[in-house]
Order: structure tokens, then sequence, then C-alpha cells
């Protein structure tokens, strides 16, 4: 069974061109990532892509082997 629980970011509201803020994507991407996989974003797709963005980047720094430098 799925449940779908509505959380929303009063700073994140689309306009009725679906344009948002890029100052608001910010609060609501640092907040979402927070979550982890707790949250899943529908929209605004904007803040989609930026999430997907950024989960690139974490991948990229964390996914693979840890090399650890020495500093001799």
């Amino acid at each position: 069974m799925t449940v779908a629980v509505g959380l929303v970011f009063g700073a994140v509201a689309e306009n009725r061109n679906g344009a948002v803020l890029g100052e608001a994507l910010e609060e609501a991407e640092r907040s979402v990532l927070s979550l982890g996989t707790h949250a899943t974003v529908i929209r605004p797709e904007k803040l989609r892509e930026r999430l997907s963005k950024a989960t690139e980047e974490l991948w990229q720094r964390y996914g693979g082997p840890m090399v650890l430098h020495d500093k001799a």
C-alpha cells in the first residue's frame, strides 16, 4: 500500500506559468536533500532537475572507492 503525504514548502509555489523563484528552489533543494530517501518530489520540475544534478554530483563524490592521500 502506498500512501502519499504532501509536504508543502511555503516559499516554493508555482505561479500560473509554472515558474518558481530561484531562491525558493535553493531552500527547497536543501530541505529535500536533508530528508534523503524519505522524500520524493513530484513537482515543480525545476526542483526535480536540481535534485537530479545534486545527487549525480554526490554519487560522483561518494559512489566509488575512497582514495585517501598521505600528506607526506
